[in-house]
């Protein structure tokens, strides 16, 4: 202003630094209204006005950009949000995949274990047909050089017949001549004739003796050559036989080159659990520091004196918790006594849909406070408190799995610790592989419980879309009893109530 002045004067028309930071408007306002000359109140009066009107321009500006900074903040979370969903479904098609594959190397193994088999039966009529036709074949042979030893045993006989008929004719013959000797009456035109008429006969006999030798010669050659010719039959037999043999032999080197693949790929299955294994501690690992930086996140707002706010873990939406009354903010944020948050989680599932569970409609619960996960004992013991890396580990999944909760929806968890006055409680439903990680969600010990005629209600029930508990207070559950417990499980937690947590 003390430019505005000395241009009013006439000794300067260069306005300030200060003045060049007002609008155009502003001035001319200023100027237009200001009587000549100012006095000095006056002009503390403009100067002022015109302090309020630059400090509403920054606070404009300032606000802007807030604005501005707010929706980059909101677009970032957006998309970190559409990220984390687009990993998800990569995951879950990826494990589809690696479903579908394993169904399909199932199938095919059972139909080669079908197929070798149906060789195997095959190999053992062919070899069944083979022995019994060699020894048809033998009972042949058998018959046919018992048929060679009769026919040679009756040609002995026929030659030893004809022997025998030739010395009777000799003896006749000789017996003729000592009588024609004897009677010497005969002529010898008689004699010559009878002489001729013998040798005639001699040379019969001999020519009949040469071709009964003659043929029995034939004869011994043929069955020569038959015998001959069924060696050599039996000698290809022999020869098939071990072509058979061979070829057995081979396909027992097939199945056994099967069994080695199958061998080994049952180790390559082995291979693949172990990777599946070292993936599910990895994972587990990596929620379990999720749930820490949670946590001591909430611990920091608690801290702050800010309202905490929990979210699912993998999931956009957050949980939205109900308070018990106008207090119940400034009891979660004070320290929380060791009876506050020692509870019985009273838990009830809703079956899944995926896996074995599409068609087996029950469930193998476990109960995961933040690092921390129980196994139920059943309703009068206290559950078994494990880490979360040991919880998803095999001994877990392929041993004594949810213990007393096995093929339950609904399980009472005696003596779960919170640690604090609220936490996030997971239930879990236990599969071979991959488990049914259900919604997280905040919970605390419900005041409102109370038995009533010997039953239990809760009227802050935890709920999500797809389960339900009380959180009973222990030195509650102890007074009502196992029984009153698993009943208010078995009736689905169905009691009348006030209202509940839900996470949609």
């Amino acid at each position: 202003m003390r430019g505005l002045k000395r241009g009013r004067s006439g000794s300067s028309t260069t306005p300030s630094r200060r003045e060049r930071k007002l609008p155009g408007f502003v001035v001319a306002c200023l100027l237009a209204l200001a009587p000549q000359p100012l006095a000095a109140n006056e002009d503390q009066k403009a100067h002022a006005l015109a302090e309020q009107f630059a400090t509403a321009d920054r606070e404009a500006e300032r606000a802007e950009a807030a604005k501005k900074q707010a929706e980059a903040d909101r677009l970032k979370a957006v998309k970190a949000a559409a990220d984390a969903k687009r990993r998800a479904e990569d995951a879950k098609r990826e494990t589809e995949a690696a479903q579908r594959r394993a169904e399909q190397l199932k199938a095919d193994e059972a139909d080669m274990l079908a197929r070798a088999r149906a060789e195997a039966e095959e190999r053992r009529t062919a070899e069944r047909r083979a022995d019994e036709e060699l020894q048809r074949r033998e009972a042949e042979r058998a018959a046919t050089e018992a048929k060679l030893r009769a026919e040679a045993e009756a040609a002995a006989r026929a030659k030893a017949e004809a022997e025998n008929l030739a010395a009777a004719k000799a003896a006749a013959d000789a017996r003729e001549k000592d009588a024609t000797e004897k009677a010497a009456a005969e002529s010898q035109r008689q004699e010559a004739a009878a002489a001729a008429k013998r040798q005639e006969a001699a040379a019969a006999e001999r020519r009949e003796a040469a071709a009964a030798a003659e043929r029995r010669e034939a004869a011994a050659a043929a069955e020569r050559a038959k015998a001959e010719a069924e060696r050599s039959k039996a000698e290809a037999d022999a020869r098939k036989h071990a072509e058979m043999a061979a070829r057995h032999a081979a396909e027992e080197a097939s199945l056994a080159r099967a069994k080695a693949d199958e061998i080994r790929q049952e180790r390559e299955k082995e291979s693949r659990r172990l990777v599946l294994e070292e993936e599910r501690e990895a994972e587990a690992q990596r929620l379990t520091e999720k749930i820490r930086q949670a946590r001591a996140a909430r611990e920091a707002r608690r801290e702050a004196g800010e309202e905490p706010v929990f979210a699912s873990p993998g999931s956009a939406t957050e949980s939205m918790a109900v308070g018990l009354g106008a207090g119940s903010a400034a009891r979660g944020s004070a320290p929380a006594a060791a009876d506050d948050t020692r509870v019985t989680v009273l838990l009830v599932m809703e079956a899944g849909n995926k896996g074995i569970r599409r068609f087996n409609k029950s469930g193998d619960p476990m109960l995961c406070v933040e690092d921390v996960c129980y196994v139920g004992s059943g309703p009068n013991t206290a559950a078994k408190r494990l880490n979360r890396a040991s919880a998803f580990g095999p001994g877990v999944a392929l041993g004594s799995r949810a213990g007393a909760c096995n093929n339950s929806l609904g399980c009472v968890f005696r003596d779960v610790d919170l640690r604090t006055a609220s936490a996030l409680i997971q239930p879990i439903d236990l599969r071979v592989i991959r488990h049914d990680r259900r919604e997280a969600s905040e919970a605390r010990a419900d005041p409102t419980c109370a038995l009533n005629g010997g039953q239990l209600s809760c009227r802050a029930t935890v709920a999500t879309a797809t389960w339900r508990a009380w959180i009973v207070p222990e030195g509650l559950a102890a007074r009502a009893g196992g029984s009153t417990l698993q009943s208010a499980v078995a009736a689905g937690l169905r009691a009348q109530e006030a209202h509940s947590r839900r996470t949609n």
